[in-house]
């Protein structure tokens, strides 16, 4: 049972392993069409994609750690590991491309908001100090904290 499951989660690594290269491929030669609006569903069904892909490789690695103990799974977590971290750059190229290409909110169809703080800063009053030095002169201080 061990060697049919081995069988069957190394073809579906290989599986996700054409999908990667596929959207790497896409990611690396990307021509952005005529309009952002366009640019945008593209690319976030690109994202959706790699998300997906981040998901399947949880499972896969889940699932080839449940494999009994006697099977050596060093070799494989190790291509699973270096699959998992260009899914990772694949997820910050599209993120990339996202904000190269589309239209940001506050671009031209937004105006820009001002906001105002609502904390008031309290107003201290001037102080008056009366100092008497040697009992013959006086001092007055006024001293203003601000």
């Amino acid at each position: 049972m061990g060697k049919n499951m081995l069988q069957k989660l190394n073809r579906l690594r290989g599986t996700i392993r054409d999908r990667v290269t596929r959207l790497n491929k896409a990611a690396e030669s990307y021509e952005p069409p005529a309009t952002p609006e366009e640019s945008e569903i593209i690319l976030n069904q690109k994202l959706q994609n790699v998300l997906e892909l981040k998901a399947q490789m949880k499972r896969l690695l889940a699932d080839y750690l449940d494999l009994p103990d006697s099977t050596n799974l060093e070799e494989y977590l190790e291509v699973i590991y270096n699959m998992e971290e260009e899914i990772e750059d694949l997820h910050l190229k599209f993120k990339i491309l996202i904000t190269k290409y589309c239209k940001a909110p506050n671009a031209d169809n937004m105006p820009m908001t001002v906001h105002k703080p609502k904390l008031k800063i309290p107003v201290y009053p001037c102080l008056n100090f009366r100092v008497n030095v040697k009992s013959t002169n006086h001092l007055k201080l006024n001293l203003c904290l601000s």
